[in-house]
């Protein structure tokens, strides 16, 4: 359950990141096509550096036949543009094709900058006729520092993967993961319709069986994915089970035999605390990334409210810490307009009635 509350948490998050693309993309191909390079080039520029850093490589503009017409390397490196075209490249092709909207391409090494990208690609179409492809570029090492974040080691793992099974970022072997694509037995991509769940395999990159939880990101052909290491998962029940066939067999020792087993217990039960306590820093720390809040709500029966759970992003929104949100959400309701208090109110009480969101 962990796992998958991750995995959605990954998914928003990464969704966040590709919306954010999405928009650029559009109102940049926008700006280009009314105001051409002259006009254009400051917004470009300005949007290279509006996302985090290093997440862009670069923006790169190319006409219906693929030549590059600007590129912001250019503005860093001395380039002659006229040698590095894209149309052979099949982000481009796919919009010759008559595709109008975002499109994710597969990861590929730079020409000008011989880094590993991630292309986000959209048509620049003018009265109908495609003008040409304006190309973003994200950087892979970008994608695998968020990921290797969440999972610094090497038996748990979390990846991101086009829905062809094309891997696009891995926590710790996107060395090895670039250019090749997952089993095609994998659940996400036998059902196109389910948004989430779980299975366990054995990874064909280090050989590591794992229980995968995945959840694919909102609007776009990506899957989020984690993969927990069977054994390290299973390491307290395989103990547990050794110790009933030890208790099994040894009950009727002494007390000393007693607490020496409620020694073992307490020590395992320890471990499993501090394993939990683990994955939701983990969590907390994916949540700190999206835009917003995170939080659960709670509706008494006598009609009191609290949060039970609430994260720091509430700062932000309501001017307010989450101290004390754990009896009661009184100052949350404080900082809300007069005017809007009896639709939340509202809405709340339908939520509770039917349990949907």
């Amino acid at each position: 359950m962990r796992a998958l509350q991750t995995a959605h948490a990954l998914a928003l998050h990464t969704g966040a990141l590709f919306r954010k693309l999405d928009y650029l993309s559009l109102h940049l191909g926008e700006h280009w096509l009314k105001e051409g390079p002259q006009g254009a080039r400051d917004a470009l520029v300005r949007a290279h550096l509006a996302l985090p850093e290093d997440a862009l490589v670069g923006i790169d503009v190319a006409d219906a036949e693929g030549r590059l017409l600007y590129s912001t390397v250019g503005e860093r490196l001395p380039l002659e543009l006229e040698r590095y075209g894209i149309a052979d490249f099949g982000h481009f092709r796919v919009h010759l094709e008559g595709d109008k909207g975002l499109f994710i391409g597969q990861p590929y090494r730079g020409r000008m900058t011989g880094a590993w990208i991630v292309p986000f690609s959209r048509a620049l179409v003018e009265e109908g006729r495609l003008r040409g492809v304006i190309v973003l570029s994200v950087s892979v090492a970008h994608l695998t520092r968020a990921l290797r974040e969440l999972y610094p080691g090497t038996s748990d793992v979390a990846a991101l993967v086009l829905d062809d099974g094309r891997f696009l970022a891995h926590s710790n072997r996107t060395a090895g993961a670039i250019g090749r694509s997952v089993p095609s037995d994998r659940p996400y991509l036998l059902d196109r319709v389910a948004l989430q769940g779980n299975f366990d395999a054995t990874a064909p990159l280090d050989g590591v069986e794992r229980y995968y939880a995945w959840h694919r990101v909102a609007g776009f052909p990506v899957v989020a994915a984690l993969g927990l290491s069977k054994a390290d998962a299973l390491a307290p029940v395989r103990g547990t089970i050794r110790d009933n066939r030890l208790r099994s067999g040894l009950g009727s020792l002494l007390l000393l035999a007693a607490a020496l087993l409620i020694s073992l217990l307490w020590r395992r039960h320890a471990r499993q605390g501090e394993e939990l306590g683990r994955a939701r820093r983990r969590l907390e720390k994916l949540v700190g990334h999206f835009p917003g809040m995170a939080y659960q709500f709670l509706l008494r029966a006598d009609g009191s409210t609290s949060m039970p759970y609430c994260s720091p992003g509430v700062r932000e929104l309501y001017g307010v810490g989450p101290e004390g949100l754990q009896d009661s959400a009184m100052r949350l309701f404080e900082r809300v307009h007069a005017d809007d208090l009896d639709r939340l109110r509202d809405s709340i009480l339908r939520s509770a009635a039917n349990l949907a969101p």
